[in-house]
């Protein structure tokens, strides 16, 4: 990993820094806003549907309010990473967190669907910015176990930021399906963190200088594409829950927003939960590993639903499910920062923030036909199959294997 040449006035050591415990909270705290997007008005899906019932499709319009943002992020990732890589990543951040709570309050006040939607899309380009330069700036600051400690963090503290977001959201949603929008103007709070708190890398450290091009470390392709696909698949199985489970709950469990918001926040907090341990968990499972029990927990949440005959029911399959992804992210983002040099971060993150963005875009309509055709349950019974299958695959091929040589069970 590049550094800094030594001299009298060298930089402190990575990491190391006066507002080190401010930096990093700011960080963790700007990560939360990722799960915010959708987060904050889940609940009120439901809701939606009734009040443009009579629009044509509708439903997969509603549901992608959900999930339009991705494309947005998936568009703006690319070119946030490049800005930042030039200009800095404080600046890119900046004004992608005013952008964030303009677009994200303006549904408060949009009539149109459509008018809702393409706020949704510039929430997206804001997010594209806020996403990739907080997980960018862990990586420009911390390596190591420190590193994995901190990915760790940020997935849990975007998880707890996520059921805060859900129960705010579904008592909003209570009160009216607009109130939720109002949430986004929580990003305006991080602004001074980032301007007060957070350290610019070494300019160095950011652009590679002529005499660096020769010895800078390649991007390895196939492992970075390999993280790439994981992402994308990843999000298309994740995003399966905001995306139906509100329409499972109220079907299976005449469940209100409030009820709904509850158990999308019982399935953040076991993704938070779990990701506390990710540094632990990573210690003993290889990388591989950890995907191929994510996968297999997921997998077995998502059976659960279609056999859940009451709220009660779906909350223990969602409980199962979070405790899946709480392992999928951190080690996502902690393989992607690790395997390349500095000067490339950013562009290599925003690759990855892309690939998950695509699989969050395309969810709805990968899996709302099958929905439509044979219902919300099935639909998740299906894609746990699928996932199992997949770990069993993996399995068999000896790929996942702990760092003690213990293959994850399939």
């Amino acid at each position: 990993m590049s550094a800094a040449a030594p001299s009298a006035q060298a930089p402190p050591p990575r990491g190391v820094s006066v507002r080190r415990p401010m930096q990093e909270a700011t960080i963790l705290a700007g990560s939360t806003l990722t799960v915010l997007a959708g987060a904050a008005v889940v609940s009120a899906l439901p809701e939606m549907e009734r009040v443009y019932a009579g629009l044509p499709g509708a439903g997969v319009l509603v549901r992608m309010v959900v999930t339009l943002h991705a494309l947005g992020i998936a568009v703006s990732a690319p070119l946030a990473g490049w800005l930042m890589d030039r200009w800095g990543r404080r600046h890119v951040v900046g004004a992608s967190l005013i952008l964030l709570a303009g677009s994200g309050m303006s549904g408060a006040a949009l009539e149109s669907l459509y008018g809702i939607l393409a706020g949704r899309f510039l929430l997206g380009v804001a997010i594209g910015g806020t996403m990739t330069g907080f997980t960018t700036l862990l990586g420009d600051h911390y390596e190591g176990r420190r590193l994995d400690r901190l990915v760790g963090y940020q997935s849990a503290a975007m998880g707890f930021g996520g059921v805060l977001y859900l129960l705010l959201g579904g008592l909003l949603a209570d009160a009216g399906w607009r109130h939720p929008f109002l949430l986004y103007a929580l990003a305006l709070l991080v602004l001074p963190g980032l301007i007060l708190c957070v350290n610019e890398p070494e300019r160095r450290l950011r652009t590679l200088l002529p005499s660096d091009q020769g010895s800078a470390r390649p991007v390895p392709v196939r492992r970075v594409a390999g993280f790439y696909l994981m992402g994308f698949a990843g999000m298309i199985v994740f995003f399966m829950m905001p995306v139906h489970l509100p329409f499972l709950l109220e079907r299976v469990g005449k469940a209100g927003p409030a009820a709904i918001g509850g158990v999308m926040a019982g399935s953040t907090l076991s993704s938070a939960v779990i990701s506390l341990f990710y540094r632990s968990i990573r210690n003993r499972l290889s990388s591989a590993a950890v995907y191929g029990w994510a996968f297999l927990l997921m997998g077995l949440g998502y059976l659960g639903f279609p056999l859940a005959d009451s709220v009660a029911a779906v909350l223990g399959a969602a409980l199962l499910s979070g405790f899946g992804v709480g392992m999928l992210m951190p080690n996502l983002n902690a393989d992607t920062v690790s395997a390349v040099a500095t000067p490339l971060r950013g562009r290599v993150v925003g690759g990855l923030v892309i690939c998950m963005c695509l699989g969050q875009f395309l969810c709805p309509l990968l899996t709302q036909p099958l929905a439509e055709a044979r219902g919300e349950g099935a639909a998740f019974g299906w894609m746990g199959g699928a996932l199992l299958l997949a770990v069993c695959a993996f399995a068999v091929a000896g790929r996942f294997r702990s760092a003690e040589g213990m293959g994850v069970p399939g």
